[in-house]
């Protein structure tokens, strides 16, 4: 038996990742699947496009702590 992994309570993504299903279900993402709907479709909240403040492509896999503009959902509550 594995134990499962437990969850961030901020999730693992950039407060600044948006896209539709993260508006229509404003829940706390923690799976790609959270995020990303058929379309696929995110962006950056700071620069409203795909490319973050980085000019890096904004998505699940890469918006995460490793990067120099990564911001946690939680970090204003902390």
């Amino acid at each position: 038996m594995t134990e499962a992994k437990p969850k961030r309570p901020f999730g693992p993504y950039c407060k600044d990742l948006v896209s539709k299903k993260l508006m229509v279900t404003q829940a706390i993402p923690h799976e790609p699947s959270d995020v990303l709907d058929r379309s696929r479709h995110c962006w950056c909240q700071k620069t409203q496009t795909i490319m973050g403040p980085d000019r890096m492509v904004v998505d699940p896999e890469n918006c995460q702590s490793d990067r120099s503009c990564f911001q946690s959902r939680g970090a204003a509550i902390l």
